[in-house]
């Protein structure tokens, strides 16, 4: 799941003359990039809905990889936010109980959501908005729900597929109280990487498996 979140806001600025204003430029950072991002046409799609509901008057302008190789990633982009050097985050909902933001942890229970329509149903329903509302106690504005890719454990070098399988096992998980919890649950050690540090400790076998979307595994390749 993503949430789209904006840090502030402000009437629109008119020309001298009384006439339209002239059209915006929006920062969208995320901290994906085009190449492994899932999302990669679905944030396009947003930007292209953006300049043609607003008739040319609003223009998304996307930073992908804001974060750099930071292992916080989500968390850092919601500071670029926050600190205003980004107007936009597109950030996982999974990374806010970090932040203290309880409302989207529903949402990552294990087996709870466990199909599409289902998922849907749920960014559909009430309930969207009131997750989104719990943003508003940390000085953010959420502006929607994104239904991503269902999450499935990875394994690199072999199926992860019972609790034998996954004790003492190191699974990289984006930061999250909830993801963690789980997995040192289930008997796993939850680890940290990104960028080149992901990319060593998969070609070195020092991280068994990867928690991740099943577009998202597809591009470390490797997996089972």
């Amino acid at each position: 799941m993503a949430a789209g979140l904006t840090a502030c806001s402000g009437g629109a600025p008119r020309n001298k003359a009384g006439g339209p204003p002239p059209p915006v430029a929006v920062t969208l950072g995320t901290p994906d990039y085009p190449s492994v991002s899932p999302e990669f046409q679905d944030i396009g799609y947003f930007a292209r809905q953006v300049h043609q509901l607003s008739g040319g008057q609003m223009n998304i302008r996307v930073l992908w990889g804001v974060a750099g190789e930071a292992t916080d990633f989500e968390q850092v982009t919601v500071s670029l936010v926050r600190d205003g050097k980004v107007d936009l985050g597109w950030i996982g909902a999974r990374a806010w109980d970090t932040l203290g933001v309880r409302s989207f942890q529903a949402l990552q229970a294990p087996f709870l959501i466990d199909s599409y329509p289902l998922l849907d149903a749920v960014i559909k329903s009430p309930m969207a908005t009131q997750m989104l509302a719990g943003l508003n106690q940390a000085g953010f504005t959420g502006l929607g729900l994104y239904p991503d890719q269902l999450r499935h454990l990875v394994g690199f070098r072999k199926p992860l597929a019972s609790l034998r399988d996954l004790r003492g096992a190191r699974i990289r998980v984006p930061p999250s109280r909830a993801s963690e919890a789980l997995f040192r649950a289930l008997g796993a050690v939850p680890v940290h990487l990104n960028g080149s540090a992901e990319s060593d400790a998969i070609a070195s076998g020092t991280v068994d498996g990867v928690d991740a979307s099943a577009g998202y595994a597809a591009t470390i390749g490797g997996g089972s």
